[in-house]
């Protein structure tokens, strides 16, 4: 599967932008709301079709933590594209829910926490629908700031085959 688009260039940048951007935006719905945001970057690859290749992964998105209770939920904005032709990639928007294992405002410094939810992968001149899951661990190095390791599966269903979007994610998060 090639990545390949004429005019992406313009869009591509729009988009990064834009992902850089989405934790910084998330809104607080009020103080007692904690909204936790994060930028990531990574490997990954593709499977489907008969076909393997290697991918990289970037994005960011923000969870808000709507109770005392451990869960989440969540948006995130990312591009998947090959190493060799990062114009021609995927957009994907995300929207998540949560679980933390970790008690939220605790004195934990690791929270592992499992995701699922719906993404929408596309393109200026396509889109596909798929679900996702996710696991992974924050590691808090301060009371606003943190660490975050992810393994992430954007699975998408296709009359021909199954293809699995799959990226290990390193990023930052905060509050």
């Amino acid at each position: 599967m090639t990545f390949q688009s004429d005019g992406v260039r313009p869009w591509l940048g729009r988009i990064g932008l834009l992902m850089l951007l989405c934790p910084l935006l998330a809104p607080r719905a009020a103080a007692q709301t904690p909204v936790e945001g994060y930028v990531y970057a990574g490997p990954g690859g593709y499977s489907g079709f008969s076909n393997d290749s290697w991918l990289v992964s970037l994005g960011g998105g923000a969870e808000i933590f709507p109770s005392a209770a451990p869960l989440s939920v969540g948006v995130e904005l990312g591009y998947l594209g090959q190493p060799t032709a990062l114009s021609g990639g995927l957009a994907l928007f995300s929207a998540n829910g949560g679980y933390h294992f970790a008690r939220r405002g605790g004195r934990q410094t690791v929270s592992p926490f499992v995701t699922a939810g719906y993404t929408r992968l596309f393109r200026p001149d396509v889109g596909f629908n798929a679900w996702n899951l996710g696991a992974g661990i924050n590691y808090r190095v301060s009371e606003r700031v943190g660490l975050r390791i992810e393994l992430r599966d954007h699975i998408r269903p296709d009359d021909r085959s199954t293809i699995q979007y799959w990226t290990v994610r390193f990023g930052v998060t905060f509050l």
